[in-house]
């Protein structure tokens, strides 16, 4: 580890890591699994497809719950991660998103809150590692968009 790593708690990133799967298991037991809503369906399948496009891009074995990059994982610059620091993220903010919208409620929209707000945190801290240990990385930062294309 560089020195100039940023230091997290040892227990945040599993406390972040059960909160964005607790969260994404209360939305699915509150409601449909699929919106009925054609547009809320047309979201949920293109988070689907970026989700699976992101995985096939990044390769399977390759991901890490924590915020810590895997050691001698190369950094990924094509696909959507050509465009996007963080296609997976966007993609489970984007299918959770469909089906709170699709029947809203406030436990529902707590959950979408909770949700978005562990996934920005969680999206902070892996940058700062990443930024800190792999070189290229502040220079892949400065031509993509953390989440969302044109916007953030």
């Amino acid at each position: 580890m560089d020195k100039t790593t940023p230091t997290t708690p040892t227990w945040l990133p599993p406390v972040l890591a059960g909160i964005q799967f607790a969260c994404i298991g209360a939305v699915l037991a509150t409601g449909p699994l699929w919106a009925t809503a054609p547009w809320l369906a047309g979201v949920q399948a293109a988070a689907v497809g970026l989700g699976l496009w992101a995985i096939g891009v990044m390769r399977p074995g390759r991901f890490n719950l924590t915020h810590r990059p895997r050691p001698g994982a190369p950094l990924v610059e094509r696909g959507p991660y050509a465009v996007i620091r963080h296609p997976m993220y966007l993609a489970v903010l984007l299918f959770c998103g469909a089906l709170v919208a699709a029947r809203p409620n406030p436990l529902r929209l707590g959950l979408g809150g909770l949700l978005l707000a562990d996934l920005l945190l969680k999206l902070h801290l892996e940058e700062a590692a990443l930024t800190a240990e792999r070189d290229g990385y502040a220079a892949y930062r400065e031509r993509t968009y953390r989440l969302i294309p044109f916007l953030y």
